[in-house]
Formats: structure tokens, sequence, C-alpha cells
């Protein structure tokens, strides 16, 4: 044992070893020579600088749309009524539960209501611990990723991968909030890192730690089911060779020793995943009563529960782990409101995470990671561990990409990041022949990429590199968790103290000092809606822009505004058809235009771009209101949206229609599809836009 335990001390000195003697080191190594001599409390002050960026920040920030709903009122719901059943079950329950009753010990009010009055109150004591909960996760998940890469491929690129994570801006704005996000990348390294050792030293306990973690990862997002496959390709890759050494009559032994080894932490993952479920529904087919009687919505999971030949398969899967898959599938195939690059859909882009990485990483991290890709898979340096960090790279990339398409954020890909910091720790490899170039511009990139981070506290959330042109112009490229997940709602509200702001207009014309969301300023939740709220954003420029998400607008009052609702309703239509969802039913004072026109006049500016703005109500299964100027056909009102309500519909004027200071407006409505346009108010509008 002694003997043993010297070689092992001996080899684990190799992997610690700088340049070799004679070669005299550059300063990049002297820096991290002496890191090493002080490993302990140099992981220990990067750890600690990780936990002050993000609690800091985390005081700052209002709570998130999925903060509230997604997380801490489905893990109350979990806890009072023990099941684990509501509207939002597209995540399991482990980090909703914990984070939930950490927030519940802080405010034991949240018990009987999670719909706080004072939201900055509730920010700072309830979700702040639910949230430390989280970011303690990642500060372990430092110390794992520490360990996993000094393992891989030696001490000083464990200083390395460590430093990249801790001052990574993605990294440190979903470890400093309530959701599942961090900790999926979390469990996702966890248990690589196990399934690592487990390759090195196969024994039962590891195989058991294996199994365990494994089937908590499934407890935290459906989408690690993923590891599945990724430790067959793994195990398959690594052992490899073992099997072209083996005797042919000992492969076939070899690869079914293989597959009940693999079985086997198959098996406890799923008990662990039972017992997180309280063993509820476990064993139930497919074409169970309680199945039938809930309807899979899902094309996915109904293609399996309507075959015979196997619904009636008992499967080893608790019900609302089945019913949670079915749930997510459904929302992942019916799609949903998607933002990329000026563009909105419900399919999604295949190259969304690509340029999401490009745009969202600072440029330092990205130099450093192809110098890493260029030096380790050139000539002779290829090394089969370098599979522990593609394999699962790659196969999140490829899934996220192509077979996913749920282009909700970056944050999807943050299972990805910790192997990507671990392979740039291969860098310290290029340093160690004594270049004080390489030497220079490493050190150069590290304070770069440090400064970086730190100047963009406490907005990590919204960070966007250089080449994106920054977090104020983020929005060219992506919106929603990238840049704008309702957390600055602090920030807009310090602004408007002194002011007198409307904050988000909707969708219809206001007069003052306006305040939009970015997401709301791009109509991003309202795909279905006709240009929501175009009539301010393609009206009147951005005058500020506070915290990076919330934009100011000046909106000076019309050139002219006519009430139609003043006009004699009976020369025209009246209420006296069925409205439905037709018209508002409620304004009996306003013009409903069915099966006719009306004309009007209004006055503009001519020396400069004007503006027409409609107050109608939303009729969207009517695409025949059609708009005349001065004779001109210039457009038509279409349908809004899925829902009817007021919104404002913005047309410009041109200038030859409003030379002589005044346009003739005609409203017509023809066909019998339905009943006809409610109309309140038109305005004209200087367009400075």
């Amino acid at each position: 044992m002694k003997a043993g335990s010297k070689r092992g001390k001996k080899a684990r000195g190799k992997v610690r070893s700088g340049p070799k003697q004679g070669v005299k080191k550059s300063p990049a190594l002297k820096v991290l020579s002496f890191l090493c001599a002080h490993e302990k409390a140099t992981v220990a002050l990067l750890i600690l600088i990780f936990l002050l960026q993000g609690a800091t920040s985390n005081l700052t920030k209002s709570v998130t749309y999925d903060e509230h709903s997604k997380m801490l009122l489905s893990g109350r719901n979990y806890l009072v009524k023990g099941r684990f059943v509501g509207a939002y079950i597209d995540n399991p329950p482990l980090l909703k539960v914990i984070g939930s009753s950490i927030a519940l010990l802080a405010d034991p009010s949240l018990m009987v209501d999670v719909n706080y009055d004072n939201e900055r109150e509730f920010s700072n004591n309830a979700l702040f611990w639910a949230r430390m909960f989280i970011l303690v996760l990642g500060c372990a998940g430092g110390a794992l990723l520490f360990a996993f890469t000094k393992r891989i491929y030696g001490v000083e690129a464990g200083f390395i991968s460590l430093f990249l994570y801790c001052f990574s801006p993605t990294v440190l704005a979903h470890a400093s909030l309530f959701t599942v996000d961090y900790g999926s990348a979390f469990f996702f390294l966890a248990v690589i890192f196990l399934f690592e050792e487990y390759l090195r030293k196969p024994s039962p306990q590891n195989q058991v730690k294996v199994g365990v973690v494994l089937g908590l990862a499934q407890l935290v997002k459906f989408n690690l089911v993923l590891l599945y496959p990724i430790l067959i390709i793994l195990f398959c890759a690594i052992k490899y060779p073992l099997v072209l050494k083996a005797p042919n009559s000992e492969k076939w032994l070899f690869a079914l020793r293989s597959a009940m080894a693999i079985g086997l932490i198959f098996a406890i993952s799923l008990l662990v995943l039972n017992v997180g479920y309280l063993f509820h529904g476990s064993m139930w087919p497919l074409n169970h009563g309680v199945y039938v009687k809930y309807g899979f919505k899902s094309s996915f999971v109904q293609s399996f529960a309507q075959n015979d030949l196997i619904n009636w398969v008992p499967l080893p899967l608790p019900a609302y782990y089945v019913v949670g898959i079915d749930f997510a599938k459904m929302n992942m195939e019916r799609g949903m409101s998607h933002y990329f690059m000026g563009l909105k859909s419900r399919g999604g882009w295949w190259n969304y995470f690509l340029v999401a990485w490009l745009v969202k990483t600072p440029i330092p991290l990205q130099i450093i990671f192809i110098w890493a890709l260029l030096w380790g898979l050139t000539g002779s340096r290829k090394e089969r561990k370098d599979l522990l960090m593609f394999i699962p790279l790659v196969v999140v990339v490829v899934w996220m990409s192509i077979l996913n398409r749920m282009n909700y954020g970056i944050k999807y890909m943050l299972p990805a990041y910790p192997f990507i910091f671990a392979y740039c720790g291969r860098v310290v490899e290029s340093l160690k022949g004594g270049s004080r170039k390489l030497s220079a511009v490493f050190l150069a990139l590290c304070i770069l990429y440090m400064s970086s981070t730190l100047l963009s506290w406490p907005h990590h959330l919204e960070y966007f590199n250089s080449i994106a042109g920054g977090p104020d112009n983020g929005h060219k490229y992506l919106l929603d968790s990238n840049l704008d997940w309702g957390q600055n709602k602090f920030f807009i509200q310090e602004y408007k103290k002194d002011r007198n702001v409307v904050v988000d207009p909707y969708c219809l014309f206001a007069e003052g000092t306006m305040a939009l969301g970015v997401n709301y300023a791009n109509d991003l939740f309202y795909m279905d809606m006709l240009d929501c709220h175009t009539w301010l954003t393609r009206n009147y420029p951005v005058t500020e822009k506070v915290a990076h998400t919330w934009w100011i607008y000046e909106v000076p009052p019309p050139i002219d505004h006519l009430d139609l609702g003043s006009m004699h309703v009976d020369t025209y239509a009246s209420h006296s058809v069925d409205c439905h969802t037709m018209c508002d039913d409620s304004r009996e004072d306003l013009i409903l235009v069915v099966h006719g026109n009306i004309s009007f006049t209004l006055e503009t500016d001519d020396k400069t771009d004007n503006s027409i703005i409609f107050d109608v109500w939303d009729n969207y299964n009517c695409r025949l209101m059609e708009i005349y100027i001065d004779g001109d056909h210039v457009g038509y009102l279409k349908g809004a949206g899925k829902r009817p309500g007021w919104f404002s519909y913005s047309l410009p004027v041109q200038k030859s229609h409003s030379s002589d200071g005044k346009i003739t407006v005609m409203l017509t409505h023809k066909g019998n599809t339905c009943a006809g346009w409610d109309v309140s108010d038109v305005r004209t509008v200087h367009r400075y836009v």
C-alpha cells in the first residue's frame, strides 16, 4: 500500500509539473506556479469573489418571470398539497421544493399566498434566500469544475478553468437566480465527474455514486435525460481500446459485463427518480385509466400511448414525471414566441445558440477557447481524455440546435459551459515553452476578461460583448432571458420616482413619457398581434435606456385628434348586430364599421413626416377593413391577436398626402366573413423615426 501510495504521489507530481528544467518560466507560468503553491487559498478566494458578485447583484434584481410562477408558486403548491401538480410541471420538483422551503423559512406567510404586495421586500427576503441556495450550488459547481479539470489536465489548467468560470457573466447571471437552469449545469457536470471516476476506478461504491447523482439530475430538469446516451457514448469511447486488446473469446464477455454495469447505474438512477416522486404512479402503463382520463397532449407521448403493442407495458417512471415529459414536449411541439436577429418564429433556428454564444460570451474567452482547440487538436496532442469534454459538449449543442429548437435563451446551453472552461485549461500546455509573447497575450486576455465582467455588474444577465455592441444593442440579436427577464423593475421604479412616467402603455396610444420593456418594444410576447407597440416604436425615438432593458420615449400631443364616438352612430351602423368578439359591446357610442364606409378629415404637418394612428377593437377573424387616404388605397387593418381587445394601429402618411396640411381618410368594410370593426379614436402625429 505504501509503495502504491508513493507511486500515486509521484504520478500526481508529474501532472503538476511545469516546464522542463533549464527552460525559463514565462510570466504566466510564474503566476500559475504561485497559485499552485497556495492551491486551497486561491480556490477559496476565486469562489468567494464569485459568491460576492452573485450575492450583491442578487440584491439589485427584482423577481423574474420564472422565479415567481414556475419556481416559488409551484414549490409552495408541492409543499402545501403534498402532490406534484400545478400549472407549471414543465420541470421536475427537486430544486423547486428545496428553494421554496428555504423561502418559506425566511417568510412563513408564503405558505398562504405567494402574491406579494411589496416586491422589493419580497425580493430582499424570501426570494433572496431562495436565490442564495442556487448561488451556493454555483460555488460548489466552481469547486467541482476545478477538481474535474485538475484531474484531467493538471492543477494549472484547473486554475484557468475556475478563473473563467468565476468571471463568466452567463454563469453568474443564472447562478444568482432561483431557477432550474444553473442547477441543470451543476448536476450535468457532477454526473460526468463521477462517471469519469468510475471509469478510472470501477467499484460498486463509485457505481452507486453515479447512479444516485444521475437520478437526482432527472429530478432537476427533463433535458438531463440526455445524460443517459452521453454516458453510453462515453463508456464505449473510453473503453474501446480495452475491447481491441482483449482476446476474441473474451470480447463478448467484456461487452456483457459493460452492459450490466451501465444497466445497474441506470437502474439506481430510476430508483432515485421514483423516490423523489414518492413512487406515485410508478409502474403504471400508458393505457392506465388515470393517463386515459388525463389525455396526453404531445404527439410524442401519444404515439406510444396509442400503440397497442407497447402501451400495456408497466413503466418504471412516476406518473407525474411522465405527465411532465408530456407537458414539456407539448410546449416544444406547439412552439412559443421565439426572437432572433429581428425575426419572430415558433419553430426556432438551427444557428440560434451559436450566434447567442458568439454575442453573449466575452471575446477574450472565445479567443482562449479557439487557442485551446488549435493547440489540442493539431499534431499529436489529441488525447482520449479530450472525449470527456467534447462528447458532452457536442451532444448538448446538437440536441439544442437541431433536435430541440427551444430558442428561449442561452440558459439552455449552460450544461455545456463547464466543459468549455475545462478545455480552455489546455492553453497552459502552450505556455510551457517559455514564450514571453504568448504569456503576455494570455495574461492580457485574462485581465480583459475579468474587467469586462466586473464592469458589467450588476447586469450580468444583460451582458453582450462588443461584437454585439454591448447590452444596449443586444436586442438586435436576442431577447427574452438573454436580455430582459423582468429583473430590472427596481431600476424603473427608482427612475420614475420624481417623474411622471407611464410604464408599459400596452397597445394603446398615450401621451407623455413612456417606459417600455425591451421585450415589449419588440413585440416578443405579441407574436400573433399586428405590431402591438409599433404606434410607439415606429414614430418616436428612444430618448434614454434604464438598466439596458427599459426604453424611454417622449410622446408629444398629436397634431389632430378625432373621437369617432362623437359622430352620429346611426349614420353608419349600430351595435344591433351580435358582437361576440367582433366589437366592444360595452361602448354603444362607438362607430362599428360594417358593410359600408366612413370618411373624415384630419390636419397634418406639411413640414415633417406624419403618421395616422387608429384605436380599434381587435377583430382577429376579420381582414377586410381597408384604409384610403385622399382616395389612395394605403393599407388595411388586420387582426391583432388571439384575444379581443383594443390596440392602436399606426400607418405612415406619405408627404404627398399631407402637402396641403390636411388628409381625407376613408375606412371601408366589405364582405360577409365578419361583423365589422369598432373604431374609437383617430389621430395624426409627428413621425420622428
